[in-house]
């Protein structure tokens, strides 16, 4: 009988997927990589309104340290602003980091980054129907190997991914 014979499509192993860990409670997913169980990004959640998972996952209270070169060399020391971002020294003379948390304003990092980010940013559309979503569509700009997506009409962070680069295997 002909289904009793060995197949080709019934010989190949099944290809492994990606797979999430989802904490919502912390604000956190967790990309794993299906052939090493790896991690490959996080995505950290800022639950802002106007975000597309607003009230989904809870805030993920991150600090992200972004080196900036100072051109002079005066002493600096942590500067707390009252918006929760904060700036602090690192033990070179002429570097200081700045930390992006969830409350930063994207106006503010984007002028804090070394490589400016003057590209377009890439628009993120999350609805199937037109107008289904009512806070409208994200834009995410790339630094390094971290994505800010960014609600544009609050300069607000929604969400910041952090990725490891790929590394192609040899085969």
């Amino acid at each position: 009988m002909k289904i009793h014979l060995p197949q080709s499509h019934r010989l190949v192993q099944p290809r492994k997927s990606d797979y999430f860990f989802n904490y919502f409670s912390l604000g956190l997913d967790i990309l794993f990589d299906a052939q090493t169980h790896e991690v490959m990004k996080f995505v950290l959640h800022t639950n802002q309104p106007g975000e597309y998972t607003f009230n989904t996952y809870y805030r993920c209270l991150f600090e992200i340290p972004i080196p900036i070169v100072k051109s002079s060399k005066e002493n600096t020391h942590v500067n707390v602003e009252t918006d929760g971002t904060a700036s602090v020294t690192d033990n070179s003379p002429n570097e200081t980091k700045y930390l992006v948390t969830p409350f930063s304003k994207w106006s503010d990092v984007r002028q804090h980054l070394i490589s400016s980010v003057d590209t377009e940013p890439v628009v993120i559309y999350r609805e199937s129907k037109p107008q289904q979503n009512p806070f409208g569509p994200t834009h995410a700009y790339g630094y390094q190997d971290i994505i800010f997506e960014i609600i544009p009409s609050s300069e607000c962070i929604a969400s910041v991914t952090l990725y490891t680069p790929i590394h192609f295997s040899k085969t």
